[in-house]
């Protein structure tokens, strides 16, 4: 059984850093310090455009859980 690694990234280069080091799939984030937020959506086409694994995106307009 091959195992999954889902790297949690924040910024472009980081998704394509952790693409190119053999990353399964991607959640792609941004905001690191509210605890990631959605990435902007040009930012988001572009990665998914540069790398052939899939991309998840964080749905979260706000900061914090409630």
């Amino acid at each position: 059984m091959k195992n999954t690694i889902e790297i949690a990234c924040f910024t472009y280069k980081d998704a394509i850093i952790a693409a190119n080091a053999g990353a399964s799939r991607i959640e792609f984030c941004c905001n690191y310090s509210v605890g990631g937020l959605t990435p902007s959506v040009d930012e988001t086409f572009e990665l998914i455009k540069s790398i052939k694994i899939p991309v998840f995106v964080m749905l979260r307009i706000r900061s914090g859980f409630h």
